[in-house]
């Protein structure tokens, strides 16, 4: 997780509270495109395959905290 930028923590932050990838795009005020671009640099990066993986390793990691997980679109 050190490797991330933290425009990266940021969006693996929302993924692992569980918002969509068009959520992300609008807090992040990227296109959806885009955010598919990110996630999938940062899954390559981090060596796993899906969202659940992805929020699993922030949560063990200690880049997401229960506060994260209460966010609401």
């Amino acid at each position: 997780m050190r490797n991330l930028s933290e425009r990266d923590r940021s969006l693996v932050r929302l993924v692992a509270a569980g918002l969509t990838n068009v959520q992300i795009s609008r807090i992040s005020h990227i296109s959806e495109g885009s955010m598919k671009l990110h996630l999938a640099r940062i899954l390559e990066q981090l060596n796993v395959t899906n969202r659940v993986q992805l929020a699993v390793i922030a949560t063990e990691s200690g880049l997401v905290s229960p506060a994260d997980l209460q966010i609401v679109s």
